[in-house]
């Protein structure tokens, strides 16, 4: 097929890709591939925004992530809906940095990197805001694929993140600066008592934390749930990794361990 069956748009093959894209930017199928990207789980997780509601979203004329938080209507939405996708859109401003990064959808910027960069850079915007900055250090982190993606991006979308900032969705984790796990870095596996594993990742991330997959000499706490295997605990002795708790991680945060139904979590690979 030469054309997007979307948009009509000719289709074209990048150079070394061996499948066809629709370079269209503003084709309804790639706005909403945007959007479900954007505020899924592995991005900003908001609340009960899944494919029909993106779809509705886009329906209404939504057409960036900006425009999440100025819509005020949306066709077809009830009225209980509109009431929580309102709260979710005010609880994500607040997320994590690398979830407001990955959310972006940069070419090359996948989670593992986005946590990379927030962690290394917490008021990340400021590098392409504020004059004079030595980019030298995100290239080194990158690599010169990934820092030309994220320049590209950056000097192609720059009224689009000044309209996000505007709007009280920063990229910057000024606000977690002074959470008690600040500069922590957590692996968790296992079974967890107090929650799902995103609810637990949501809560140390809201403590200053940042929760990563696998276990290397850059992480501070191993959390080993109920059930666990050996693999991340191996890896964990061979690195100086510290091994806690699930109560001992909520006693760094400054709670209790609450517990609800036991929900199986990653497996210990």
């Amino acid at each position: 097929q030469a054309t997007c069956p979307c948009c009509g748009t000719e289709l074209h093959r990048p150079e070394g890709m061996v499948d066809l894209y629709c370079p269209n930017d503003d084709c309804d199928d790639q706005v909403y591939g945007r959007l479900l990207h954007a505020l899924g789980k592995q991005c900003l997780d908001l609340d009960g925004c899944g494919k029909v509601m993106v779809r509705l979203l886009v329906d209404s004329g939504v057409r960036q992530l900006s425009d999440v938080f100025t819509v005020e209507s949306v066709v077809g939405m009830k009225q209980a809906a509109w009431r929580k996708f309102l709260a979710g859109r005010e609880l994500v401003k607040t997320a994590a940095l690398w979830r407001k990064i990955h959310a972006l959808g940069i070419d090359e910027i996948g989670a593992g990197t986005s946590q990379d960069i927030a962690a290394r850079f917490p008021t990340f915007i400021t590098l392409f805001t504020e004059p004079d900055n030595d980019l030298g250090e995100l290239e080194r982190l990158l690599g010169p694929v990934a820092y030309g993606s994220v320049l590209r991006y950056f000097d192609r979308h720059v009224e689009e993140i000044m309209r996000l900032d505007d709007l009280g969705f920063r990229l910057r984790s000024d606000a977690l600066a002074l959470g008690p796990l600040a500069g922590k870095v957590f692996v968790i596996t296992g079974t967890l008592l107090s929650g799902s594993r995103d609810q637990v990742i949501r809560k140390i991330e809201e403590a200053g934390g940042l929760v990563k997959n696998g276990v290397s000499a850059k992480v501070n706490y191993l959390v080993m749930g109920s059930e666990a295997g050996g693999t991340k605990t191996a890896a964990a002795k061979k690195h100086g990794v510290t091994v806690i708790s699930e109560d001992e991680l909520y006693g760094l945060m400054g709670q209790k361990l609450t517990l609800v139904e036991p929900t199986v979590n990653v497996d210990d690979e």
